[in-house]
């Protein structure tokens, strides 16, 4: 997309071990939070990886609605049984881990939360300076959204995934749940 950054995902075919190691928990990559929530979408919708668009519907002045369609990129990025274990992996860290935040009475609440170390541009990393990060959706079944929240060096105690970025997602989810009419057990 125009403006947005590339990123940076390393091969994983030729590079070092030590490389190839830290891969595994995000060192050496490089990625926009928009290509995580959409890679994200991708993973847990079934494997269909769609353009992101910020835009749904257009009004013209006159009152007539022109409806953009999602344009399918990929559509087989993941198997259907894959993303129901990506899916089920999810639920599992709200429901007995890190995600605890992100925890609503009744509701099926999907997410990951990561702590990282920032890179010092001179090199390596900076000595107790992390950024905390929070990505899920709800509704195991039927997922309606992806949300990702991003807080950088936060200045407060534990990891700042859990945190300080969990209780801004639950807030943000639990109002969409609230909006969308969303009901338990979906």
């Amino acid at each position: 997309q125009t403006g947005e950054t590339k990123g940076y995902p390393a091969p994983a075919k030729g590079s070092s071990d030590i490389r190839y190691a830290n891969m595994t928990f995000g060192q050496g990559i490089s990625t926009s939070m928009l290509q995580v929530a959409s890679s994200t979408a991708a993973l847990i919708n079934g494997g269909t990886l769609y353009k992101p668009t910020l835009v749904d519907t257009v009004t013209d002045i006159r009152g007539k609605e022109t409806k953009h369609s999602p344009e399918v990129l990929q559509s087989d990025v993941v198997s259907k049984e894959t993303s129901n274990q990506i899916k089920a992996m999810m639920l599992t860290v709200t429901e007995k881990g890190s995600g605890y935040n992100a925890r609503r009475e009744g509701f099926k609440i999907g997410a990951k939360t990561g702590t990282a170390e920032i890179a010092n541009p001179s090199g390596g990393y900076y000595k107790g300076k992390y950024n905390g990060s929070m990505i899920g959706f709800s509704g195991i079944n039927d997922p309606k959204y992806v949300i990702m929240v991003r807080v950088e060096n936060p200045r407060i105690e534990g990891y700042a995934g859990p945190v300080a970025a969990g209780p801004l997602f639950a807030d943000i989810n639990n109002w969409l749940i609230d909006y969308y009419g969303l009901q338990p057990g979906e």
